[in-house]
């Protein structure tokens, strides 16, 4: 077996009574079905995300995310994709600046099948971490340039760009899903 496999399957075997508790719980969670006294639309979106940050010095890193919304089912339907570059200013090691550009891609199906618009963000944002005995507690502030394509107009064409300034905040608390100091690829419950 490779290194890659062989560590992936010691972090399984290690950590086997607690991801079986967290997938019964997880298809628990999947069967349950929220009461409303209305009509209830269901639509399905499947989301995936790689992120990465790569130190460049000890004050410096590149961030870099790339990400697939499908609306109904996998890749039957494209909802939106989008790609985010920038730059991080390591403040200490629970605090940062990061700052970039992205580029967002919204598919519009009802409209035609080839319907797509496009919107370009300039962002900036502050992260801070923090500890609270086994939990780790993050907060996230972003504020973001948004330019994006308005849908076509029959009349001017696809020249309309609509501005809009977002103010974001993000709280994540995680808890470890294991005690072992020994594994090096932790499991977390976020």
């Amino acid at each position: 077996m490779k290194a890659g496999y062989r560590l992936l399957w010691v972090v399984l075997m290690q950590n086997a009574g607690c991801m079986r508790r967290c997938l019964w719980l997880a298809g628990m969670l999947a069967t349950c079905k929220p009461y409303a006294g209305a009509q209830v639309v269901t639509r399905s979106q499947v989301w995936f995300t790689y992120q990465a940050q790569a130190r460049v010095s000890t004050k410096w890193s590149l961030w870099f995310d790339a990400n697939y919304r499908s609306q109904r089912a996998f890749f039957q339907e494209n909802f939106q994709d989008a790609v985010r570059v920038g730059v991080t200013r390591h403040i200490t090691e629970q605090a940062n600046w990061s700052a970039g550009y992205a580029f967002f891609r919204l598919y519009r199906p009802l409209q035609g099948p080839d319907e797509k618009l496009e919107e370009h963000r300039l962002w900036a944002q502050y992260f801070w971490l923090k500890s609270a005995g086994n939990w780790q507690l993050s907060h996230r502030i972003r504020a973001e340039q948004r330019n994006q394509e308005q849908t076509p107009n029959p009349v001017r064409g696809r020249d309309d760009v609509f501005n809009t300034v977002r103010l974001r905040y993000m709280f994540t608390a995680r808890y470890p899903l294991h005690q072992t100091p020994s594994v090096k690829l932790p499991l977390w419950l976020q």
